[in-house]
Parts: C-alpha cells; structure tokens; sequence
C-alpha cells in the first residue's frame, strides 16, 4: 500500500534479488533475477547515461569470491543504473506514475570511494532526488528555507572554459572545487568568504598548475554552510 499510495523505496544488499525473487514486492522494482553473481569476476561499476548514475565509476574488488558476490540483474519495466564491466546489471531503477523504486546489489558503503571527493555520498543525492525524498523539514513541520543554490554551468559541453554560477542567501565561507571521476581534485575555484547574492567563477579547463586538462567528464562541488553539492560537466575538445 505504501509504493501503491505514491511512496518512493531503495533496497539494497548483495543477495536482495535472490532473496526477494518471486515475491510480489520484487515485481514492483521492475527487475528480473538473473543469477546470484557467484563465480563471476568483475573489476569495476559504471553509471549509465541519462541515468542517476551517470558518469559514475566505482572500482569493485571482490572478485568472485562467495563472500563479494553480488546479484547479476536485469531491466524489464524499470532502467539500468549501474552495470558492471561484464556487462550485468547492478541497479535497477523504476518509475511509474504512481511510486519510484531503486534495487542495488553492490552495497555503495562497501565500494572504493573517490580519493578527494566522496563519489558515494555523490550517488545516493542522485538516488534521492531520483525517489525526490530530498526535501527536508523542520521540526515544527515547516520547509527548512534553502539558502544555497548552485546552478548547471554553461556551456555544457565546453571548450575552453566554462561559467559556473550559484547564490547565497547570506555570507558564507565557501570552498568550489573541481574533481575527476576518480574522485581527485584538479582545481579549487574558491576557498573565501562570500557576500550573499550570485556569484560567477570561470575553469578554463586547467588544473592547479594550470596545465591543461585531458577532454571528458568532471564534477564540481560547492560547500557552504554545511552543505555539499555537486554537478557535472563535460570538457570536450
């Protein structure tokens, strides 16, 4: 009653298809069960386009050992996520009219995490404002006021250099950072005191030496107050 009453549900767990294959709530993530993942050796996770999980790479270690393996799934009303480099799918995502669901095999606390950025952290924003539980309320039951807003930069794909806007609503200590999809950091923009309003800062595509950076996807990340957020962009040259 709960998926069917428009409620959004994120399961995740190295045997959950197994486990739950056959059952009624297995039909709800629009998955089907391919095998336990036993016996096959895969290296590395990677997010699928226009996907939640685009342009994401996580290293996975475990080989085939009994103990790492993981579900091998497969899309039938719902979206590949995240697949392995052997070709099974991982994550399931789906939506309907009605609700939004999420099936993992990998557990995302159990994977190799970015060096400088936290990828994982990074993913499951994604997964939330996929299921759009991303509100947050305040105790007496009011919005708590967003006070931050980083917006996507343009151009988008760029070459050489790109804009990246956001706002504050009061002053902030604020740090920007550029980071690859290893998780390592290429570039801080920012690290300062900011006024409230907008704010504008341009990459040219260097990193801290600025040397020129290789084409392809990159992330960057604003902190302030707390907050951490985080967009993508893609250097094409």
């Amino acid at each position: 009653m709960y998926l069917l009453n428009g409620g959004s549900l994120y399961l995740e767990g190295a045997d959950v298809a197994e486990h739950l294959n056959g059952t009624t709530l297995f039909d709800y993530f629009g998955a089907s069960y391919i095998n336990s993942g036993l016996g096959l050796d895969f290296n590395d996770l990677i997010g699928l386009d226009d996907t939640p999980a685009s342009s994401v790479y996580f290293d996975y270690n475990g080989g085939s050992d009994a103990h790492y393996s993981i579900d091998a799934l497969d899309a039938q009303e719902g979206e590949i996520f995240l697949k392995s480099d052997d070709e099974k799918g991982r994550v399931i995502g789906n939506e309907t009219a009605v609700y939004k669901t999420i099936m993992s095999s990998p557990v995302i606390g159990a994977l190799k995490d970015g060096v400088d950025l936290n990828l994982k952290a990074y993913l499951m924003g994604q997964y939330i404002d996929f299921l759009n539980t991303g509100g947050t309320a305040a105790g007496n039951g009011e919005i708590t006021p967003i006070i931050v807003s980083l917006k996507q930069n343009y151009p988008n794909p760029f070459n050489p250099s790109t804009i990246i806007d956001f706002s504050l609503s009061e002053n902030q200590p604020v740090l920007l950072d550029i980071f690859n999809l290893k998780g390592q950091k290429i570039r801080s923009l920012a690290n300062e005191i900011l006024t409230s309003g907008s704010h504008r800062f341009i990459w040219d595509g260097t990193d801290e030496q600025r040397k020129p950076v290789s084409s392809g996807i990159y992330l960057y990340r604003l902190q302030v107050a707390g907050k951490s957020l985080t967009r993508k962009m893609v250097l094409a040259k």
